[in-house]
């Protein structure tokens, strides 16, 4: 503990060493803004690949041609002023801000766009394939570009991904990714900070950059320290002693630790990940509907939210999550119910003697396992032998995608989060017929719900209010049927130190949060 302490401090006094010296900070105070993260800051720092934790970075050293609004549910401008589209949805027109610079200096402008979108889908990694529908991108003048997608498509919502969507300077696009993960520090993005140093695999500052486009208040982070603290005690003690600003996930000890510390303010932020059960429809008994639905009524809900999390979750109601369009509180919820568990096993006539479900997990996920036993009790009762097999991630998927249905689990459980805030990524990976599976793993075949799937992607750019129904009518005979359950929708814990203001968590961008809107007291 004293050796990571002195880390610590080393790292905070070089940092307010270089603070006056940035390219920004003319404005700007000389407090550090210092996040204690979990785990690694980044995977990678190339923006056309990064799809993991390097978000928390990304959100402020680039920026996207629109953002989500999960307030409002609307796409807002950020390098784009205005978007317009053709009436069949295939040709959307963005027009540019004109008062924007890349840290090196040269102008955002339409080529830089057409450059950046064109790297990322050149070199299809990371979430690339969101722009799949995208068959050209043209530059109509200067500060107006130009999608031709080969079908119906809502480019405004693709271009406001938190992944895959950034824009940088044109030199920066002739870049390779080791460039991006220099430690001196390399980026070629537009917003509000710039990366000053790295280190790999453990920590990251920013810098000001004193010409972006906004503008900067007195009390604005000048300098912003990401770094992993893997303990969630040490977590907690950066919070306490005030070195630390911003941190989240911590144990339940911590946070009650934090909860009566008048120094830091506990939030419980919405997300909009969920963690779902697929029951395998094509073996038995779980092709069994009534069967499925016992199954259903016997999973003890709000048991594992008070319990096995301890309240970082909330019920789930639909596939959707709240705060996302083609969310329906009126979906259909099970509900911990032993007297109708036994009514729908009774219904389904199937001989619980000879039944020994498997229920995968992915190994590393404590929670899985404890809510899977907490289960397996009340299976238990029902007559219902369930065996918990774990496995690592590759193998999980490798055995749920097996060719012969029978040779699959019964029970997965999965994670799920959209790619971008838009459903149509639950419906048309986990619900929409597959003749190989992927992530469709309740191997549901459905022509209609397929159909309606298809038109609601369609809709989605020309008559959203459609798409939302259509999304909606599925969702309810997925659950209905019990074809899958969602269990709970993730909440994340955050501490936030009293002494700053302006901390906000969009679920759309995961993990991170806007610097440049938080102000130091």
């Amino acid at each position: 503990m004293k050796k990571s302490l002195v880390l610590m401090l080393t790292i905070l006094l070089a940092a307010s060493l270089f603070a006056g010296c940035g390219q920004g900070g003319g404005t700007t105070s000389d407090a550090i803004l210092y996040y204690a993260c979990g785990s690694e800051p980044y995977l990678t720092l190339d923006p056309s690949v990064e799809n993991s934790n390097g978000v928390c970075v990304l959100q402020n050293v680039y920026e996207t041609l629109t953002r989500y609004n999960d307030q409002t549910g609307e796409v807002e401008p950020c390098l784009a002023t205005s978007w317009t589209h053709s009436d069949d949805g295939t040709v959307w027109d963005f027009t540019l801000r004109e008062d924007v610079t890349f840290h090196d200096g040269t102008k955002m402008n339409a080529n830089a766009v057409k450059k950046s979108i064109e790297r990322t889908i050149g070199l299809g990694k990371g979430a690339a394939y969101i722009w799949a529908n995208v068959e050209t991108i043209e530059v109509v003048s200067d500060y107006v570009v130009r999608f031709t997608c080969s079908a119906s498509t809502s480019v405004d919502l693709i271009t406001s991904a938190a992944y895959a969507a950034y824009i940088m300077s044109e030199s920066a696009c002739d870049q390779e990714s080791d460039w991006f993960n220099n430690e001196e520090g390399n980026d070629g993005g537009s917003g509000p900070y710039t990366v000053k140093s790295l280190v790999t695999g453990d920590q990251v500052i920013l810098s000001a950059y004193d010409g972006y486009w906004q503008e900067w208040k007195e009390s604005s982070y000048k300098t912003v320290v990401i770094k992993k603290h893997v303990e969630s005690s040490t977590r907690r003690q950066l919070l306490e002693t005030g070195d630390a600003q911003i941190a989240y996930n911590f144990s339940t000890t911590d946070i009650s630790a934090l909860k009566a510390n008048e120094k830091v303010d506990v939030k419980y932020v919405n997300t909009y990940n969920n963690i779902l059960l697929f029951f395998n429809t094509e073996k038995e008994p779980c092709n069994n509907e009534e069967f499925r639905k016992a199954l259903a009524y016997s999973f003890p809900y709000q048991e594992v939210i008070d319990g096995v999390l301890e309240n970082r979750g909330q019920l789930s109601r639909g596939l959707v999550t709240p705060g996302l369009w083609g969310h329906d509180e009126n979906c259909t919820q099970y509900e911990f119910n032993m007297d109708k568990a036994r009514e729908c096993l009774a219904n389904s006539g199937v001989d619980v003697s000879a039944v020994n479900l498997e229920f995968a997990i992915q190994s590393g996920y404590t929670e899985y396992k404890d809510f899977a036993q907490l289960w397996q009790t009340y299976l238990k009762e029902l007559g219902i032998n369930m065996e918990i097999r774990e496995r690592g991630w590759d193998a999980h998927i490798e055995h749920a995608r097996a060719t012969r249905p029978e040779d699959r689990q019964d029970i997965f459980v999965m994670i799920w989060w959209p790619d971008y805030a838009d459903p149509s990524s639950w419906f048309q990976s986990m619900v929409h017929s597959e003749e190989s599976p992927a992530f469709n793993l309740s191997y549901i075949k459905n022509a209609e719900w397929d159909a309606k799937i298809e038109e609601a992607m369609q809709l989605t750019a020309t008559d959203r209010a459609s798409a939302e129904a259509l999304y909606k009518e599925v969702q309810m005979g997925v659950l209905d049927g019990a074809h899958m359950i969602p269990v709970y929708d993730q909440v994340i814990t955050y501490a936030v130190s009293t002494e700053i203001d302006g901390f906000y968590y969009n679920p759309a961008y995961p993990n991170s949060t806007l610097y440049f809107n938080i102000t130091h007291k």
